[in-house]
């Protein structure tokens, strides 16, 4: 992983997680009068209310990744990087296309197939957050130019068959 690379991920990830720990601040520490009328204030509102915790779990795994990969100078195969950016990926667009409906005005039918799978990956299961945020971290790391078989032991292939 290059110097630049790591600390532009290390300074956007404790943004996240400091903007998202403000927001959860401030919502938690509403009355229970000024907690409802914010919550009818405004779509996005509603939409920071249920993403805040997820964003921050997930960036916190990533943080805690992106420390793991730097320090230890752990370094993957590329087809490892491209199965855990493929995940990751995956993890993006579902959030997305969860707050899609909401976003477009369309509240009737906010509740599909996405956002069921993003509250229940999201709320069901809080580790799964930290987990692909930890994923995305190792998907930055240094790339293994070695070639080291995969199978080691008495049944490794030689090298000239």
């Amino acid at each position: 992983m290059k110097k630049i690379t790591f600390l532009v991920n290390l300074i956007g990830l404790i943004l996240v997680v400091m903007i998202c720990g403000a927001f959860e601040v401030w919502y938690r520490g509403l009355d229970s009068e000024a907690g409802p009328v914010a919550v009818q204030s405004g779509v996005l509102v509603q939409v920071m209310i249920i993403l805040a915790g997820p964003v921050s779990m997930f960036s916190l795994g990533a943080l805690a990744g992106l420390l793991i990969a730097w320090f230890k100078k752990i370094k993957l195969r590329r087809a490892v990087r491209v199965a855990l950016r493929v995940l990751d990926v995956l993890v993006l667009a579902n959030t997305v296309l969860a707050f899609v409906p909401l976003l477009a005005g369309d509240a009737g039918s906010s509740l599909s197939a996405f956002m069921v799978v993003f509250l229940f990956v999201s709320f069901a299961v809080p580790v799964l957050p930290v987990f692909f945020g930890f994923a995305y971290a190792l998907s930055l790391a240094g790339v293994d130019e070695t070639r080291k078989p995969f199978i080691t032991g008495p049944f490794t292939p030689d090298e000239d068959e």
